[in-house]
């Protein structure tokens, strides 16, 4: 039998955010400012809770609050590479994310993905 681990810091404020999209019922390419505006207070509550002993504080809000709103209105750490015209393949497995640049070399994607991540963008790519 396997454990799953806890959710990051990050995957636990995406699926708040994605929730409070859903309630909410905003569209992240319309709204962006409400969406915005959402994520921070999102990532504002989670770090109090983790001032107060309930978790790993963030070492950069704005970071985060960045990172969560590319995700959800865009194409997430993909955004980097599909902007890219150097890139010429982009390999995704599961949280795993590798291209072939410009010159030809493998390269690994240094930001960090998730598989949901990953799935929801390539899904919004094909739609």
């Amino acid at each position: 039998m396997t454990t799953r681990a806890a959710p990051s810091a990050y995957e636990r404020i995406r699926h708040q955010a994605l929730v409070g999209l859903e309630q909410g019922k905003l569209d992240p390419r319309e709204d962006l400012d409400a969406v915005q505006r959402l994520v921070v207070a999102i990532v504002e509550d989670y770090q109090s809770q983790a001032y107060a002993g309930n978790g790993p504080a963030l070492r950069d809000k704005g970071d985060m609050v960045r990172r969560v709103v590319r995700s959800i209105s865009g194409f997430g750490a993909l955004s980097q590479l599909l902007d890219n015209p150097t890139v010429e393949e982009i390999f995704i497995e599961g949280p795993n994310v590798t291209f072939i640049d410009g010159s030809g070399r493998l390269q690994v994607l240094t930001t960090p993905t998730t598989a949901d991540e990953n799935r929801q963008t390539i899904n919004r790519l094909l739609a």
